[in-house]
């Protein structure tokens, strides 16, 4: 927003001087002679300029009405993003008792126990709605928080911004978090449809790099066989990843 509005007073700047000497050129080449000692002269000397600069005061006036404009519709955003953001902490604080269990007892238990490469179906066939039954008001909060940033007009070929407020999200996240958000996503049956957010859920997930910090110690036996899984699922994370780096099978 700072270079937009930077940009936006410095080219009324180069346009009014662009005129000017435009329009001194057109006089010397059209009258010669000394300088006038008559006032008169001076006078229609200065109406002569005074349309530019007339023309260019009614273009910085509607540019500051736009920016203020633009500038309120950022403030509206915002506080609308981090007061829905202090409910969706203040729901995580209400059911961080249930999301500590199913993350303990659904979650890591599948993924320690699951023998073999891991698999969408894999996680499909242990979901249980039961269990879920309980934690889907996070999830579903989570999702509507982060379709917002998402689709906000203010943030309009702005990725750098959206990614900027999704990690204000990741950044308050929970292992216990993470790992229910990460059993929701993939049992979720809706989690390709692309009629949302133009590309699929998931996508999205991958392209803010959600589950960048997502841990799993390196001391389980297997280690290597989830953590090849998320680096193939999540291909935009891949090179966020801080836990769940591959070692390197290049040879030089």
């Amino acid at each position: 927003m700072k270079d937009f509005r930077i940009n936006n007073v410095r080219w009324p700047i180069w346009a009014l001087f662009f005129c000017v000497i435009l329009q001194l050129v057109i006089y010397l080449v059209r009258f010669h002679g000394p300088l006038s000692s008559e006032s008169s002269d001076w006078s229609a000397f200065s109406h002569y300029f005074g349309l530019s600069f007339s023309v260019l005061s009614v273009l910085l006036v509607y540019l500051t009405y736009r920016n203020q404009t633009q500038m309120s519709a950022v403030l509206q955003f915002e506080s609308i993003f981090f007061q829905w953001h202090n409910q969706h902490r203040t729901m995580y604080n209400d059911l961080k008792e249930d999301i500590e269990i199913f993350s303990k007892n659904v979650v890591l238990h599948f993924i320690e126990t699951h023998k073999g490469p891991f698999t969408i179906e894999d996680f499909r066939s242990d979901s249980k709605d039961s269990e879920q039954r309980n934690v889907m008001r996070y999830y579903r909060s989570l999702y509507h928080l982060i379709k917002y940033v998402h689709l906000s007009p203010i943030l309009d070929n702005d990725e750098g911004k959206r990614k900027m407020y999704i990690d204000i999200i990741q950044a308050q996240m929970s292992d216990e978090e993470l790992n229910t958000i990460l059993y929701l996503l993939l049992t979720d049956e809706w989690k390709d449809s692309k009629l949302i957010f133009g590309c699929s859920w998931e996508e999205v997930i991958d392209k803010y790099h959600l589950f960048k910090n997502f841990y799993y110690p390196k001391t389980k036996s297997n280690f290597e066989t989830f953590a090849c899984f998320m680096n193939n699922e999540f291909k935009e994370t891949k090179d966020a990843f801080h836990f769940l780096k591959l070692k390197s099978t290049s040879t030089p």
